[in-house]
This record gives structure tokens, sequence and C-alpha cells, in this order.
């Protein structure tokens, strides 16, 4: 479900800016005066999310999901506490965090 509706949005994003270039050079086989802007395919990729979403909850309910395992409530242990290598690294992960984004600020 996710990977077909990437780019189905009820906003205009610009994925509509590609597709409106490559149905432009399309509708230039049938005539060379048409152009295709850029809100044109939000119609379709708007009706797209309705219909996406009803498709991937009906696949995902009536296909995919009997076929799983019944889930058991999950895992509830406890890690184990961090080892002092494990807390050296998080904390020299995290100083170099903040210094990349001082540095891009």
């Amino acid at each position: 479900g996710v990977a077909s509706g990437f780019t189905a949005n009820l906003l205009i994003v610009t994925t509509d800016v590609l597709l409106s270039g490559i149905s432009t050079e399309a509708a230039k086989a049938v005539s060379d005066t048409v152009h295709v802007s850029v809100i044109d395919n939000w119609f379709f990729m708007a009706s797209s999310v309705i219909v996406l979403t009803i498709a991937g909850a009906l696949l995902t309910d009536k296909l995919i999901e009997p076929r799983l395992p019944a889930w058991n409530g999950g895992n509830n242990d406890r890690l184990p506490p961090l080892t002092v290598l494990e807390n050296r690294g998080l904390k020299a992960a995290g100083i170099a965090a903040l210094v990349f984004i001082a540095l891009m600020a």
C-alpha cells in the first residue's frame, strides 16, 4: 500500500511538476499546442488517494492479515543496560549531532 501511493497527494508537490512535463511531451504527440499545467495531474492524484487508500485497506484486511500468525502482544523483555563503550559512543554521536546542527544554523 505504501509504495503504490508514494506520489498520490491531496497537495500539489514536486512530483506534480515532473509529471506535468512528461504529460506535456506525451500530449504533443497529438497536438503541438497542448500544454499540461502543474495542477492538471492533481485531479488524477487526488482521486488516486481515495482509490489507493481503499484498495490498500481491503488488501491488508482481506489478503495479508489472514496469512500472518496471531500476534501475542510482543516481547516485553527489558533490554540489557548499556555498556561503558556504548555510553561513550552515544555521547560522541550526540556531540557530533549538536556540532553539525550548530554549523548548519
